[in-house]
């Protein structure tokens, strides 16, 4: 492994030195408010429609206009923009979304939810604005939903249920499998949700979850990514099954103050396992990218979910110095920007596939974009960590391809196929493109002190927690063996 990434460095230095890498450009910190008010302008344009026409509403419809209750009637829009509200300086928009919060949400009502999507979405959203302004009506709220939740993890299974009834709590899997990004992406809510109250038995939940996890047969620390008749099988990808649970590893280690050494371990022999078995180059323009395995087989293929990746690896860089991560991270983040940049809108699809002789290639049955907020959120990271100015300059130009692409009179919209110009569009704003989408390009473009990294850490739905230095519930040490040493070096 050692050597892996001691070759991937040597091809990173060799192409900076003859030209075919573009050189970073360094610039002092400092903001740039004219790209920033660009951003808030775009939010308050949605917010404004969403107050007049769905307020309440889970999800606003960017061309039709509708309000509609796709997520159950909980609120989910308003819930999960309530940080970015916050953000973003909306104080009197805030207030109103509070109140709605505390007179009109109400996780009694019959209906099935998704474990992971609620969790990250609509407790995250809690949380995140709950740490903005500790206001005590989202703290109760999140305690109440958390509650119901719990019942996911009543089962026979070491993981929990996919889906729970928040009325009767009546848990069950959605299909016959789980999936390791949702069972395995649980703890940054759960265990700050129990430092706030103090009721452990929120981070007991997810921690158990974790351990099974650990003890588990991995390819090189990748994990497979589905859950069946209590086995891990399937295919191992950083994409759709497996993606925010690689992000939660690192990210559980910084919620802790770094005292939580699984997480870290697991995290650590991931990456590794990333570097031996999954980081490959295009031809002919050696672009770096992320493969999947599958029974035993690479598929060279990429979803834009990977793209968190240059994001994480950057940050473990900010907080472990690791000029080898740092490079890689240089690296997959050009060649996420390449997928924006090498379309006809400016848009990446969903899905990329890598061919021989012909670096990214279109997946035809995979040319939509939805507004994802991955590779945004990979920019600003990458942005505060090293200041290339080259990572705002790609945003910029991605914020521009959004507006002339996606931009209605609603609000914005996913489009059906990034190489149609101009695109059609699908009538679709998922809540995430107000809570990060447009929260990271207002970050990119914020100053240093405006969430600072080493004060939070972002669920994967960009909702802001606090770094707790002490932790007084969950393990602080390894309650199982040590899995084998990672060697320090790489």
């Amino acid at each position: 492994t050692q050597s892996t990434w001691g070759s991937m460095l040597r091809v990173v230095c060799i192409l900076c030195c003859l030209g075919w890498l573009s050189v970073p450009l360094l610039v002092q910190s400092q903001a740039s408010p004219l790209h920033r008010d660009d951003v808030v302008r775009a939010f308050k344009k949605v917010w404004h429609r969403y107050q007049q026409i769905g307020f309440g509403a889970d999800e606003l419809k960017p061309i039709s206009g509708d309000g509609v209750h796709s997520w159950g009637g909980f609120g989910l829009m308003l819930v999960d923009s309530l940080d970015t509200l916050l953000l973003m300086g909306m104080e009197k928009e805030f207030s109103e979304a509070r109140d709605w919060v505390r007179d009109s949400l109400d996780f009694s009502k019959d209906h099935q939810v998704n474990l992971f999507e609620t969790n990250i979405r609509l407790l995250g959203g809690l949380l995140g604005a709950y740490t903005l302004s500790k206001d005590s009506v989202l703290l109760v709220k999140a305690e109440d939903l958390a509650s119901r939740l719990t019942a996911a993890f009543e089962s026979q299974h070491p993981v929990p249920f996919s889906d729970v009834n928040l009325k009767t709590r009546v848990a069950s899997f959605a299909g016959t499998v789980g999936s390791l990004s949702e069972f395995g992406s649980l703890q940054l809510e759960f265990k700050t949700l129990s430092e706030w109250t103090g009721r452990c038995q929120f981070a007991q939940l997810v921690d158990s979850v974790l351990e099974w996890i650990a003890r588990q047969p991995t390819v090189d620390g990748l994990f497979p990514s589905l859950f069946f008749k209590n086995h891990l099988k399937g295919k191992v990808t950083l994409g759709a099954r497996g993606d925010s649970f690689y992000e939660y590893l690192l990210k559980e280690w910084l919620l802790t103050g770094r005292q939580d050494s699984l997480p870290r371990s697991l995290y650590d022999a991931s990456v590794n396992g990333i570097a031996s078995r999954l980081l490959l180059r295009s031809t002919p323009s050696l672009l770096l990218y992320v493969a999947e395995l599958e029974d035993s087989q690479l598929v060279h293929k990429m979803d834009h979910l990977v793209c968190f990746l240059p994001g994480v690896l950057a940050l473990d860089h900010l907080v472990v110095p690791n000029a080898t991560r740092l490079a890689v991270a240089r690296e997959l983040m050009e060649t996420c920007f390449h997928l924006y940049s090498r379309t006809a809108t400016g848009l990446a699809p969903e899905i990329a596939k890598f061919r021989p002789l012909a670096d990214a290639v279109d997946d035809t049955q995979s040319m939509h974009n939805l507004l994802r907020p991955e590779t945004v959120e990979s920019l600003f990271i990458l942005w505060r960590v090293t200041k290339e100015q080259k990572y705002r300059l790609w945003g910029e130009e991605m914020f521009r391809a959004f507006e002339r692409h996606c931009q209605t009179e609603f609000g914005f919209s996913g489009v059906k196929n990034v190489q149609q110009e101009p695109p059609e569009w699908n009538n679709e704003m998922p809540s995430f493109f107000l809570a990060e989408t447009l929260k990271y390009f207002y970050l990119l473009w914020s100053e240093d002190d405006i969430l600072p990294l080493h004060q939070f850490v972002f669920n994967t739905e960009a909702h802001p927690l606090p770094v707790f230095n002490s932790t007084r519930c969950g393990r602080i040490s390894m309650l199982h063996d040590p899995l084998s040493p990672v060697n320090d070096e790489l």
